[in-house]
């Protein structure tokens, strides 16, 4: 097994059931049943590649490798097990869509484009950690993701004030319990791309 190839192909995997959510948030497709059950799909494949990936690891730790060689490893270990926590953030958000479309909830409009401004800036986040997930971040990166994630708790904040503020004002009980849901799981996967951008500083060069 090419390790760092698998740890690649597993983050696509993650950023190819982003985009599902996106483009089902964006725009809301009759078909999401069918939708779901494809991201579930994906989601159920990264639970089996983070199993395949960390077993052929922890065969590497009996090995006689480099101090390098067995840092790297264990960063590996580290970012499909983050990997994996993304791609159940991800159902989860493909999931809250799905009942958003079934029982006909609408959000505010101003709350709507928070939300797909929110949604952008964890796409964002994910697009840095993928566009090197087998190389060790330089500092300056890890200070950009230090600032991506917060932002995003900035947001997540703001979001999640706004909603109590509406529900206060009378707003629909069910419509911003499920915003709010989404918001958190959505702060989630900021969480783990710090964390893999926290692994990914401390991967030995090679």
């Amino acid at each position: 097994m090419n390790a760092r190839a698998e740890v690649t192909r597993m983050g696509k995997i993650i950023d190819e059931m982003f985009r599902f959510f996106l483009k089902n948030f964006m725009k809301p497709d009759r078909k999401i049943g069918e939708m779901v059950k494809q991201v579930k799909e994906l989601e159920e494949l990264t639970d089996q590649m983070q199993e395949e990936i960390s077993k052929y690891l922890v065969h590497c730790f009996q090995d006689d490798l480099s101090e390098t060689n067995a840092k790297a490893v264990h960063t590996m270990m580290r970012v499909v097990h983050e990997l994996e926590s993304v791609g159940d953030s991800i159902y989860k958000l493909m999931v809250l869509l799905k009942k958003k479309h079934d029982k006909s909830i609408t959000f505010h409009s101003m709350a709507e484009e928070d939300l797909r401004a929110y949604s952008n800036l964890v796409k964002e986040f994910i697009d840095m950690y993928n566009n090197h997930l087998t190389r060790q971040f330089n500092t300056r990166e890890l200070e950009q993701a230090y600032s991506i994630e917060n932002e995003v708790n900035r947001l997540r904040h703001s979001l999640s004030k706004s909603a109590r503020k509406r529900l206060q004002k009378g707003s629909d009980v069910q419509s911003e319990l499920l915003y709010m849901d989404l918001v958190k799981s959505l702060e989630n996967i900021g969480d783990y791309s710090l964390n893999i951008a926290q692994a990914l500083r401390q991967m030995g060069d090679k």
